[in-house]
């Protein structure tokens, strides 16, 4: 994301919380699903850092 996500995250920041560049430390893990809560069957991505999760992708429906 570089530059630009960086500029998201510094205008979503609304508490002033600082956040740390350094990502060598830092545990990123790549889950995904199917979900079959509705006919669309969606492949559902989800994104964790340090076991927390930051986001998830793919659904069709908005359950997601």
């Amino acid at each position: 994301m570089g530059a630009i996500g960086i500029a998201v995250l510094a205008k979503k920041n609304q508490l002033g919380k600082i956040y740390d560049l350094n990502i060598k430390n830092i545990n990123y893990e790549t889950k995904g699903f199917e979900c079959d809560k509705c006919s669309n069957n969606c492949e559902i991505l989800r994104i964790y850092r340090d076991k927390e999760l930051l986001d998830s992708w793919g659904s069709k429906c908005g359950r997601y």
